[in-house]
């Protein structure tokens, strides 16, 4: 018997509706399984390079500049001896922030009848184990350049710190009872400014430029055969601010002087001002003058600075603050 045609047609797309789950003819058919997915490819991971200046020692000449680097990137210890007018301006700061390789630090200082300091700008840029940036200078000392130049600057890496990162300045100070009595070298300043060198406790934390001078990288502070374990280096013209708070001290002395074996220069002044006023000024001191001892009353005051003018230039004058204390 034969089928008609119209039945086959019919069957036919039945099958191909329903393959999934229908029988056609004599088996079966089911749906194709899908081709595995390729698993995505692993990125590559590009190497992390290092950012921020070198770690460690740098300097450079013409001008003389000496800085460190910190593992952090932070420099610290900067010490810049910048030519200004016919004489020599030496900045030092004790740290600065450094953002995508670079710098600028601003600072304007003092500029009182009582002594004056420096208005300056650094900048910097560093690219590998090289450094360069300006340096602009208005005032220093008692000179004034009534058309300040930009000059630049340059240095390189050369090897591990020399001295290790100044400790933190923190809001918390030490608190002491009534009656005791500490070394003002426990207080961190709050803002300082050097005419040369670097800040040193005890003994000097760099090397003078001029080896005539004969000051070396950890020599102990002294003043006419005399150590000051906690004496206080401030070249003229200088500057520290210590702020005491409520303190029980009623007390600050200390023994002033120059070292004695750098001869030369016009002497210096020191200066002890209290919450903004001037309590004491010395009369003027050489390299050969012996060490005056002095004190001044501190009580009910919050803020201590010493300054050291460099009356009318700062040639010599290594002025040291020996064991300031207070009681």
């Amino acid at each position: 018997m034969k089928t008609p045609l119209r039945t086959l047609l019919i069957g036919f797309t039945a099958c191909l509706l329903f393959a999934a789950t229908l029988a056609c003819g004599a088996g079966a058919v089911t749906a194709p399984t899908a081709l595995p997915t390729a698993p995505a490819p692993t990125p590559t991971l590009e190497p992390t390079l290092p950012t921020g200046p070198k770690p460690g020692h740098w300097e450079g000449t013409a001008p003389y500049v000496s800085f460190d680097v910190t593992e952090q990137g932070k420099i610290v210890n900067f010490a810049l001896n910048a030519p200004f007018v016919t004489s020599t301006c030496y900045i030092t700061i004790q740290s600065i922030t450094v953002a995508d390789n670079a710098f600028l630090v601003d600072a304007e200082t003092f500029n009182e009848s009582t002594f004056s300091m420096g208005i300056f700008v650094v900048t910097g840029q560093f690219d590998g184990e090289s450094a360069t940036g300006t340096h602009t200078v208005e005032f220093c000392g008692q000179t004034v350049s009534y058309s300040p130049q930009e000059l630049d600057w340059q240095a390189s890496w050369v090897g591990a710190a020399t001295a290790p990162e100044p400790a933190a300045t923190t809001a918390s100070q030490p608190t002491l009872a009534p009656g005791a009595e500490t070394y003002l070298s426990v207080y961190d300043p709050s803002a300082i400014f050097l005419g040369y060198g670097e800040y040193s406790v005890g003994t000097f934390k760099f090397s003078a430029e001029d080896p005539a001078d004969n000051v070396h990288y950890g020599d102990p502070i002294a003043m006419h055969g005399v150590e000051y374990a906690q004496g206080i280096f401030a070249h003229a013209p200088s500057y520290m601010v210590y702020t005491l708070g409520n303190h029980p001290y009623t007390e600050f002395a200390a023994t002033l002087g120059l070292l004695e074996h750098i001869n030369c220069g016009d002497g210096v002044q020191f200066l002890v001002f209290l919450d903004g006023v001037e309590v004491y000024r010395s009369e003027t001191l050489y390299s050969w003058s012996d060490p005056v001892t002095m004190s001044v009353s501190i009580a009910g005051s919050s803020e201590l600075m010493l300054a050291v003018d460099s009356l009318s230039n700062n040639e010599c004058d290594w002025a040291i603050w020996g064991d300031p204390i207070l009681r």
